[in-house]
């Protein structure tokens, strides 16, 4: 039995690479650059943490022409209208301080790591999840 569901997980494992190589779920605290060069009102968000690699793959599924660099770290911020929000990572993960990122159309983002000290009564209305 212990062989049996051992085989079944490592199937699971082998049929899913996206599972191995994502994290889900990661809150974040986001502000973007407004064109007066201000930062918009914290925005507190959930996002993914993936490989270049696999968010090509994802983004191309999706009918968008991606050219990320298969070999970084992105956080990425779905919207419910269908588009998204890709920064490419500095540091392979977010951090708990501040870091200014650039989105695939060039749009300058500060994020950190959390929801602490970030406004949740304003969350994005295409990305909207209850705090927890």
């Amino acid at each position: 039995m212990k062989f049996i569901l051992s085989i079944l997980l490592v199937g699971c494992f082998a049929i899913s690479p996206l599972y191995a190589q994502t994290q889900g779920d990661l809150k974040a605290c986001m502000q973007y650059q407004k064109p007066d060069h201000k930062w918009s009102h914290p925005y507190s968000v959930r996002g993914s943490k993936i490989s270049g690699r696999e968010f090509n793959y994802l983004a191309q599924g999706k009918g968008f022409k991606p050219k990320y660099q298969e070999n970084s770290f992105y956080y990425v911020v779905n919207w419910k209208s269908g588009g998204y929000v890709g920064l490419k990572l500095n540091y392979d993960d977010l951090s708990y301080y501040d870091q200014i990122l650039v989105d695939q159309n060039n749009r300058k983002w500060k994020i950190r790591k959390g929801w602490k000290n970030c406004d949740v009564t304003s969350q994005y209305k295409d990305n909207i999840r209850p705090r927890r």
